[in-house]
């Protein structure tokens, strides 16, 4: 794996998770994390969710959704194109009405939080 994990690199998968907290205790910071406290959320090198300010530059895509989060603004970036042929061309709607649908007691992440 060393050609594609491992470290940050130009070329190699970046799954990366920015959240609110203590940098001098990081397991406990991410222990303690709420939905509010996820600043970035990047997979596979693209950044998908995370607070709008981050998203705004780094993943600049018209498909790009402003949602609310427990009360906190956030930009969620799945969507990539028009077409349906792939699960991330969903957009958060999409999302949260397949997960109602399969799921019926599922917390709504738009308007509530545990």
């Amino acid at each position: 794996f060393g050609d594609t994990l491992g470290s940050l690199e130009v070329g190699k998968r970046a799954d990366v998770l920015v959240i609110k907290g203590d940098r001098t205790k990081p397991y406990e910071a991410l222990i303690a994390a709420k939905l509010t406290d996820v600043e970035l959320v990047i997979a596979k090198g693209k950044a998908l969710y995370g607070d709008p300010d981050y998203l705004t530059e780094l993943a600049p895509n018209s498909y790009c959704e402003s949602v609310t989060i427990c009360q906190a603004a956030k930009t969620l970036c799945v969507k990539e194109s028009e077409s349906a042929d792939n699960k991330l061309n969903q957009s958060f709607t999409d999302i949260e009405t397949a997960l109602a649908t399969g799921y019926p007691g599922i917390l709504s992440l738009s308007t509530g939080c545990p």
